[in-house]
């Protein structure tokens, strides 16, 4: 059975076929990773633990995600849906299985929509203020209202709209990013550290805790799955796509890393206490407005995630209606776009109520944009782990199961089992130990009301096996 249908063959209802090429992949892989503002927000906060270590932490972290990546391309070279980890972990352990990952991923990748909606104010306001202008509280939040309408509108337009927009937004603020670490060795003629690779000052306890945090820099690069029924070639576009995208950004998380600690060095200035570290590289790089383009290249990664974790939500929720395990009509796509319209809709209005009314009981953008991030990063290792639990079975079942394959689950099953034990025992502080709860009630409540709709009797979509 091919792996593709013919290019026109789009029954009434259904997603557009054989539309989205392998550069679109790449882009929503890393439009949904969003890089720049990873290196933005996670660069201070591993370092808080790690110190020194911060720049060593990524080699272990490119490394496990490299064996996720295998244990995630053991399904997408053999089939390709819209489904992504639901379809995953129902060929591999049934279809109670593909339910609670399938609301899993749902909600971890609606969570990461609301993260980024009040990041998107929140760096906005920022590059506001080094413009010399103050943005009011009101007009912050009214961009977070606007960013999300502005990714509805492009989503449900389609799917090329939305990762051409991604790939020119990332495209724009790593390369200013990258540009300006050049500037800085260059300026100040410091490229050395060797406090740095001394590890001067670091502890176990801070790798330990500063490696749970960098195993978050990387996540949302999975989001590509989902367009398995829309790609090109998606067997062979989609795992390139993949692979393509984790080893590249995590040496670039490794390098960005040493450079900024560096830069920071002798500062007087704490790198664990900001979250706009680029600023102070920009002014010592000696191209302080140089700031400016990076806020703002920024705000528009933080954009881009919101609109491919979007674009991914909808495909989820749009593959679970179509198995019946939601309302009917949320699988039935848009006549003339060919767009999940209903589900990118829901997600949209979910992802915008969640941070908006944590601001109107006084939460601060920047404390909404961390309880956000906190839960997605708890939904993304969660779902990591039934791809990491499934893979072997699914080959098993294909009779293609060998001794490397139970490495390879083995390994990443260990690798993010303890990052996800690790981020929740010792329990952290309130509010932080609620939000565990929170995502595990989440999806217990989305797997009730699959089990009232009845979904035991109902057929799995077809999907495109190899």
């Amino acid at each position: 059975m091919p792996d593709e249908n013919p290019p026109n063959a789009m029954p009434a209802g259904s997603l557009r076929r054989n539309c989205v090429s392998f550069v679109e992949n790449l882009a929503q892989t890393a439009g949904s990773m969003a890089p720049s503002g990873g290196l933005t927000m996670f660069i201070p906060l591993v370092f808080a633990n790690a110190g020194n270590g911060t720049w060593l932490l990524y080699v272990p972290v490119a490394a496990g995600y490299a064996l996720l990546a295998g244990n995630i391309n053991v399904f997408t070279s053999r089939t390709a849906s819209a489904g992504s980890f639901s379809t995953f972990a129902e060929l591999g352990l049934g279809p109670w299985a593909g339910l609670i990952a399938g609301w899993t991923y749902f909600a971890t990748l609606t969570f990461a929509v609301a993260d980024c909606a009040p990041s998107v104010g929140f760096y906005a306001s920022e590059v506001a203020s080094q413009l010399g202008m103050r943005m009011p509280a009101s007009a912050a939040v009214s961009l977070v209202a606007g960013s999300v309408a502005a990714a509805w509108w492009a989503a449900r337009r389609g799917i090329s709209l939305s990762t051409n927009l991604m790939l020119a937004v990332e495209c724009l603020s790593l390369g200013t990013m990258v540009a300006l670490a050049v500037l800085f060795i260059v300026h100040t003629g410091r490229w050395f550290d060797a406090d740095q690779f001394h590890l001067a000052g670091v502890r176990p306890r801070g790798m330990r805790l500063g490696i749970i945090l960098a195993f978050m820099s990387l996540t949302g690069f999975e989001s590509v799955t989902t367009l398995g029924e829309e790609s090109r070639h998606a067997l062979k576009a989609i795992p390139r796509a993949i692979l393509s995208c984790i080893l590249p950004i995590g040496l670039m998380y490794l390098a960005m890393a040493y450079v900024v600690v560096m830069a920071f060095r002798g500062s007087g200035l704490d790198l664990a206490q900001t979250l706009v570290p680029f600023n102070y590289l920009a002014v010592a790089a000696g191209w302080p407005r140089v700031a400016i383009v990076v806020g703002i290249g920024i705000t528009l990664s933080f954009f881009a995630c919101m609109l491919g974790c979007m674009n991914a939500a909808a495909r989820v929720l749009f593959a679970m209606a179509r198995r019946g395990q939601f309302w009917h009509s949320f699988g039935v796509a848009h006549p003339r776009n060919a767009t999940p319209h209903r589900a990118i809709a829901l997600v949209g209005v979910v992802a915008l109520v969640l941070p908006l009314a944590l601001v109107a009981f006084g939460v601060r953008l920047d404390d909404s944009m961390a309880y956000g991030a906190q839960l997605a990063s708890l939904g993304f290792i969660s779902t990591y782990l039934w791809a990491c639990i499934s893979a072997p079975f699914f080959l098993r079942r294909r009779g293609e199961l060998r001794w490397f394959h139970v490495a390879l689950s083995a390994s990443s099953l260990a690798i993010f089992g303890i990052a996800l034990v690790a981020s929740i025992y010792p329990a952290p502080p309130a509010p932080w130990n609620v939000l565990p709860y929170v995502f595990a009630g989440t999806v217990a409540a989305g797997t009730a009301l699959s089990w009232a709709l009845g979904v035991q009797a109902r057929p799995r979509e077809a999907d495109q096996p190899a």
